[in-house]
């Protein structure tokens, strides 16, 4: 007899079971549908050796409805499995329907105080929301949600990791409220543990450009939150957001993009730092064209200061002398300024 035929008996018996069940007694009512549920979950696992997942599903489906429906100290548990059996095998071709089961099982592992096995069950949704149907901001609230259940379950490393894939996903999304929230837990994180605080200043750093993707004022309070109560004032992290901050403030685009290709030369960036920087220079550019111009330069002290902090050719001393209708030396002209070292973080 092959597997799919050992299926359809299965599951021939387990209608037959039901229906006498429903006819019976209360007690024997109950063991005799629970009994059925069974022959549903082996039938579906039958239906799984034959390789036809559709019926498998359908069996696992029913079984966890009848075992529900039977009660017992192990209904719940038993539920859980045949629904996340279910939801792993329609996963594959039906994505949303899949993460409907799985979601399921969710909800009994919470109830049993399961935590660790459903925040691992979010994360396989969230892999899912990212991959299969493009939906980064439902993936990021699973993460968010998992990492909560593993805190809970006293596992903060592996929170940790969820809250930081978030965090992640926040930066692609541009939800830039939650990416801030996120990196300053990751910093925070990071930064008590010895084995890990050497990266904690990356983070504190992504923290703040989130905010500076939002405004350079929401910038300037986040820097001084983090500040108080961490060691990142001592970092060239904060040196470098320091000053693509007030760059930002002054809308000085030229100088903001020679800070941060030097602050490059000196650092690895992943995407989520580029993606940022690139974000807050289409801002700068964006506030510029509202204001009718790139640079805004209102003194003879800002052009100096435009000078110190970037490396000029002539052109553009001869673009900036000509707009103030100031007049500088030719030695001026020809003199290349080059940052200090304090200037290149």
């Amino acid at each position: 007899m092959s597997w799919e035929e050992e299926a359809i008996q299965k599951v021939k018996s387990a209608e037959k079971l039901y229906k006498k069940g429903l006819k019976t007694k209360k007690k024997k009512c109950s063991e005799k549908i629970e009994s059925a549920g069974k022959l549903y979950t082996q039938a579906g696992h039958d239906y799984v050796r034959a390789e036809l997942g559709g019926k498998a599903a359908e069996c696992f489906i029913k079984g966890a409805t009848i075992i529900t429906e039977a009660g017992g100290p192990m209904a719940a548990q038993n539920a859980a499995e045949n629904y996340l059996e279910a939801g792993n095998i329609l996963i594959e071709s039906e994505p949303e329907k899949g993460i409907e089961y799985i979601e399921k099982t969710i909800s009994l592992y919470v109830q049993r105080d399961q935590r660790a096995r459903a925040a691992k069950q979010l994360e396989k949704i969230a892999k899912v929301c990212e991959q299969k149907l493009d939906d980064k901001r439902k993936a990021m609230k699973c993460l968010e949600q998992a990492s909560q259940l593993f805190k809970d379950d006293k596992s903060p490393s592996t929170a940790n990791t969820c809250i930081l894939n978030a965090a992640n996903l926040a930066v692609e999304i541009s939800d830039f409220e939650s990416g801030l929230k996120h990196f300053s837990q990751v910093a925070n994180f990071t930064s008590q543990s010895k084995l890990l605080q050497f990266g904690s200043n990356a983070y504190y750093m992504k923290a703040v450009l989130c905010a500076l993707a939002i405004d350079f004022v929401r910038a300037k309070n986040v820097i001084h939150e983090l500040t108080a109560e961490s060691e990142f004032e001592d970092s060239r992290e904060f040196v470098f957001c320091s000053k693509v901050i007030r760059f930002v403030e002054k809308r000085k685009l030229q100088m903001y993009k020679t800070r941060v290709k030097k602050f490059e030369e000196f650092s690895i960036m992943d995407e989520q730092t580029k993606t940022l920087l690139k974000r807050i220079e289409q801002n700068i550019i964006g506030d510029s064209n509202d204001e009718g111009g790139e640079l805004r330069i209102d003194n003879d002290r800002d052009i100096d200061d435009s000078l110190e902090d970037t490396t000029r050719d002539s052109s553009a001393v001869e673009a900036l002398t000509e707009h103030h209708g100031l007049e500088k030396k030719q030695e001026t002209v020809n003199r290349k300024i080059s940052f200090d070292e304090d200037d290149l973080f």
